[in-house]
């Protein structure tokens, strides 16, 4: 399992690109850094907030061409999530602990993270899944 503790607690911020993120911000921070995948798309000017659904729905269905999508969440994994019935989030699979998927994110109005991916809050959102190739 992948090691976020320097993460966590990391404020959000509309748009933020560090020191405080949004979703894709941040999944885009832990890619670089933890996976040293870089040259992902920054969306931030196509959309004109984190409650522009179409335009943030947009942004994904474009990138998701990029990746190969999986059947189950794998570490390094993007994970899109439907928020009002649209994909509209993104958070990061960090591994297994306890036979239990975990993903780390943020979204407006808390800060970065850790959390169960089937915990009721999300398991029934899980709209894709996604990895770098």
């Amino acid at each position: 399992m992948i090691d976020v503790s320097k993460y966590i607690g990391v404020k959000f911020a509309e748009k933020g690109r560090g020191p405080r993120f949004d979703c894709w911000g941040l999944v885009m921070e832990i890619l670089d850094k933890e996976y040293s995948i870089t040259g992902l798309p920054d969306f931030k000017d196509r959309y004109v907030h984190t409650g522009d659904y179409v335009g943030i729905g947009s942004c994904i269905d474009q990138e998701k061409r990029n990746w190969k999508e999986v059947d189950a969440p794998q570490e390094g994994a993007v994970i899109v999530f439907n928020v009002k019935g649209r994909p509209h989030h993104v958070g990061i699979c960090t591994g297994y602990q306890q036979g239990q998927a975990w993903f780390f994110h943020v979204y407006e109005g808390t800060t970065a993270k850790h959390e169960r991916l089937k915990s009721t809050m999300w398991a029934n959102r899980i709209n894709s899944i996604y990895v770098y190739e």
